[in-house]
């Protein structure tokens, strides 16, 4: 995959992160890198490459000063064994599930002969969290090895929480946070993942072949979608320039991304009580998506306009603030939360129409749900089944 071949080698090629490659520098520079290190974040926002240069780092021969940064050479044979994934010399890796009893036996014997050679020992967990037995690692760690470094990765920054707890599983969870460096990376934005984009393609489309629309129109698709996930958004990239998908629908066709602006724009609609939304519900296949989907955006804007922070996008801001004007806001919010309630956590369609039904003729705010009554129970299996027979009357003519 694209993103494993162009994974950075160098600390200053890492996107986003910069506060905590300025720690991990500092300790570079003064020699003074924790024994143990843990990268915690969601996936494809650095974790593993930063835990791989730290590896290189640690053992590389000829680490240079480039740029302000302290770099490992990438040529030496510690920093090819690592770049190559092969870990035959003294970085050895696992994932966290893999750490069974024999497992941490075998990292015990790790450590027994630590002691007897010259270059460091380096013990990379990825996804941590995975560990079964947890206690037995955290005393392997607490022993006396200071010719060895651990570096642990995970996505479950809950797991190792330093809260107080008063639960031997959260002392546990306590007193592993505290043996080490923590670091909590942050998602990467949507602006640094398509100026990543944009620089990579400017190397291997130097003639400028690729369309620009692709620019105008791909890269920022691939970087909105990407989820601040940078692997996600590389992958992404390679699969449509592959497939020479240029333009927004292109790539959203080819890589199944929903149409964002889209359903903000039906969500205006319905906000506007405009009967066009009605009609793109009504030719919909799948009207559970659209709920769920929607009910997400009503929820972000609600919140936005509690919070009065702005989107950090401007095409969303822009969106969020016309649903705002409408001043329907409210009401159109316990459309989507009475359906909810109404179907005690199970979604149906017919109760979703009925509720749009009387927000349209100006009823849906006295709509509501009082504490206390008893709700229906949608039969489980039953997804369509009434819940609350609504007598609706169409007006003649239509």
């Amino acid at each position: 995959m694209l993103a494993i071949d162009i994974r950075p080698k160098k600390f200053a090629e890492v996107v986003g992160q910069k506060t905590i490659i300025k720690g991990l520098q500092t300790f570079i520079r003064n020699k003074t890198i924790p024994n143990v290190i843990m990268f915690v974040g969601n996936s494809g926002i650095g974790k593993n490459t930063l835990g791989d240069l730290m590896s290189m780092i640690i053992n590389c021969d000829n680490p240079k000063e480039e740029n302000g940064f302290i770099e490992p050479c990438g040529c030496c044979s510690a920093c090819k064994d690592i770049i190559s994934r092969h870990f035959q010399r003294d970085c050895h890796v696992y994932s966290g599930n893999e750490l069974t009893v024999e497992k941490l036996k075998e990292l015990e014997e790790i450590l027994m002969y630590s002691a007897s050679i010259d270059e460091h020992t380096i013990i990379q967990i990825n996804e941590a969290q995975l560990c079964g037995n947890l206690p037995r690692l955290l005393e392997i760690l607490e022993g006396n090895h200071s010719n060895v470094y651990w570096i642990l990765t995970s996505t479950d920054k809950a797991k190792f929480t330093n809260t107080f707890s008063k639960t031997n599983k959260g002392q546990q969870q306590n007193a592993f946070r505290s043996r080490l460096a923590f670091y909590n990376l942050q998602p990467i934005p949507t602006n640094e993942i398509k100026d990543f984009l944009f620089g990579y393609l400017s190397k291997i489309d130097p003639d400028e072949k690729i369309p620009d629309i692709f620019l105008d129109e791909g890269l920022q698709v691939i970087a909105e979608n990407s989820k601040n996930n940078l692997r996600q958004a590389i992958n992404d990239f390679a699969t449509a320039i592959n497939s020479e998908a240029y333009t927004a629908d292109d790539v959203r066709n080819l890589l199944g991304y929903e149409d964002e602006q889209k359903e903000y724009e039906y969500v205006y609609l319905l906000a506007k009580k405009d009967r066009k939304a009605l009609q793109y519900i009504a030719q919909l296949d799948d009207v559970e998506g659209f709920f769920v989907y929607a009910w997400k955006i009503i929820s972000n804007i609600a919140l936005r306009e509690i919070t009065e922070i702005p989107e950090k996008e401007e095409w969303k801001e822009k969106s969020a603030l016309a649903v705002i004007n409408t001043h329907n806001l409210e009401a159109l919010f316990n459309v989507f939360n009475n359906t909810w309630k109404m179907n005690n956590g199970y979604f149906n369609s017919n109760t979703f129409i009925a509720e749009l039904y009387e927000y349209y003729k100006g009823s849906a705010s006295e709509s509501k749900i009082v504490v206390g009554q008893p709700v229906r129970k949608l039969p489980i299996g039953n997804s369509n089944a009434p819940v609350l027979k609504k007598k609706i009357i169409r007006p003649q003519g239509e």
